[in-house]
């Protein structure tokens, strides 16, 4: 149909990780793709990666406040510059025997990573892009790129740059916030949606810094989408 899942066929082919490719700068970082992202891959039970790429154009770090936003919350952090060749050799260790999405903004330097890790891996995935941008929604194909080295697979999956997340219920979405979901059962309401409601958990939580206003934020802003 016309609302073909992405991570429905992310899953099929039994994708193991997905590596979230964030620039530290320029494009600017952009939280709630990440927090979209991983709602995808806890959806789908992947394990998430947040790769922050670009940092030599970043020295004084200051994508680091929103980074360890994330490395607080459990999700591991890789720091990358494909310009300088920073944490490229970790990123193609995190490959090896595993089954790998990429997703990330043009203009991050997923291609340029991609080809660090295998030269013309860009080109092939840019391609399959780029021929199933038109007829995504009709299209379930997905192809595994095997690694010359490490025995892992990149696969590519039409749709999912776009990360639309078709299939997620809004009330549901709380589920994959990992520092929200344990407080739901202390909400006033039981069909509370975290979002302004008189006695929730979640909000109180935020008021005294155990929820971070910037990810309440990135979860509106998903509610708002899904409505």
């Amino acid at each position: 149909g016309s609302d073909t899942k992405p991570y429905e066929r992310v899953v099929a082919v039994n994708l193991d990780r997905l590596i979230v490719v964030v620039a530290a700068k320029s494009p600017a970082l952009r939280p709630g793709f990440i927090d979209r992202a991983l709602v995808m891959a806890h959806k789908g039970e992947i394990d998430p990666l947040i790769c922050v790429n670009k940092v030599d154009l970043d020295p004084a770090g200051e994508f680091e406040a929103i980074a360890d936003i994330y490395r607080k919350l459990g999700y591991p952090i890789l720091l990358t510059s494909a310009a300088t060749g920073t944490g490229v050799a970790e990123l193609r260790d995190l490959l090896h025997d595993r089954v790998t999405a990429f997703v990330g903004h043009s203009g991050v330097g997923k291609s340029s990573l991609l080809n660090h890790i295998e030269p013309g891996l860009a080109l092939k995935t840019h391609e399959l892009m780029a021929n199933h941008d038109r007829g995504r929604h009709v299209t379930t194909a997905v192809h595994l790129y095997r690694l010359s080295s490490g025995g892992g697979h990149v696969a590519d999956t039409p749709g999912i740059k776009e990360l639309q997340l078709h299939d997620v219920k809004p009330a549901e979405v709380v589920r994959y916030f990992v520092e929200m979901a344990p407080l739901v059962e202390e909400c006033r309401f039981r069909d509370c949606m975290h979002l302004q409601e008189p006695g929730c958990a979640v909000l109180a939580a935020i008021e005294v810094g155990a929820v971070s206003q910037l990810r309440h934020d990135g979860y509106s802003r998903i509610i708002a989408g899904l409505r």
